[in-house]
């Protein structure tokens, strides 16, 4: 599908291409059709339309769904981008006329159920009007493209249309439960680990796995007894007994005496922390009200241990944050 005369982008439908770039996301019209409350064949004939409008085609029809053409993936790029000062007036209007706004956050979820929400409340009692959209996951959030206004992640995005922010550093250390450590015993140097069952983490953010990455030249693999794929069943499985694993080095001030750490003069291990967003987020009140509070909690003169200097876990067992 090709078109020789030239195309009138005036003309072109910015709601057409809202529900291109849903349709895309979707990967299917039916599924774009419901978030977008009409049809599936209303949503498919819009398609066809601007499709011919633009005389490319944008999709693939496959039996299981659509498939942007190659094509197709750079125009939704290009639509993309256009959409982000519409979003950033959008949310300019809704803050002004409202009173009252969501800003989506992006986070993992180790930081976003052992740091940020116990910390919410504080926002929330110093901004009522601003719902925080707290959305958990492992990925690597891409901004550019909407899904969220800001992120707080354990890499540094590569794309320089993004603000990179360091909040800091996030140390992580060996530890294991009392239960564990009263079975099996502490091991105390690197020749007495052989003996022992470890817990690893396999995510995104470490593909290789927390344990076989601190515990490098070691042939720790063969004594994993079990693999996770998030933080939380991370820390629950090392609670449980199963084995040592790695943490970050703050978890203690959580958990106390629940776990305890484990000191085989190791080689530190740390992720900087990042904040990034859109340059044009900033031009939202609400969400400069979210920037500042998220630099607040990650501030390394009220909090140490995020600071660029190992803190042994020790010094947090009789913190409480």
């Amino acid at each position: 599908m090709t078109g020789s005369s030239p195309i009138d982008l005036d003309a072109v439908s910015w709601d057409d291409l809202r529900l291109f770039t849903m349709a895309a996301r979707h990967r299917s019209f039916r599924g774009a059709g419901l978030a977008a409350k009409v049809s599936a064949s209303t949503f498919a004939r819009r398609i066809d339309a601007l499709e011919d409008q633009l005389g490319l085609k944008l999709f693939n029809r496959m039996p299981d769904g659509i498939v942007l053409t190659t094509l197709g993936e750079r125009i939704f790029e290009v639509v993309a981008e256009m959409r982000s000062p519409l979003q950033n007036l959008k949310a300019l209007i809704e803050d002004e006329r409202a009173g009252a706004s969501s800003v989506s956050v992006t986070v993992t979820q180790g930081m976003g159920v052992g740091w940020l929400i116990p910390r919410w409340n504080q926002f929330q009692a110093a901004h009522p009007n601003i719902q925080l959209d707290l959305r958990l996951s492992m990925d690597f959030a891409d901004v550019l493209r909407f899904g969220c206004q800001m992120a707080i992640q354990l890499r540094r995005p590569e794309n320089a249309d993004v603000v990179a922010y360091r909040l800091g550093r996030m140390h992580f250390h060996l530890f294991a439960s009392p239960s564990y450590i009263e079975r099996f015993g502490k091991p105390h140097d690197w020749g007495d680990i052989a003996r022992h069952a470890f817990v690893d983490q396999v995510d995104s953010g470490v593909p290789s796995g927390q344990v076989e990455d601190i515990l490098k030249g070691s042939q720790v693999a063969s004594r994993i007894v079990a693999r996770v794929n998030n933080s939380s069943a991370n820390l629950a499985a090392i609670e449980a007994g199963l084995g040592i694993g790695v943490l970050p080095t703050y978890t203690i001030a959580f958990f106390g005496s629940e776990i305890e750490p484990i000191d085989i003069g190791l080689r530190t291990c740390h992720l900087d922390i990042w904040l990034t967003f859109r340059p044009e987020v900033r031009a939202s009140s609400s969400a400069s009200h979210v920037i500042d509070w998220i630099k607040s909690i990650y501030d390394t003169r009220k909090y140490p241990w995020f600071g660029d200097e190992f803190i042994h876990p020790d010094e947090f067992a009789g913190v409480r944050i």
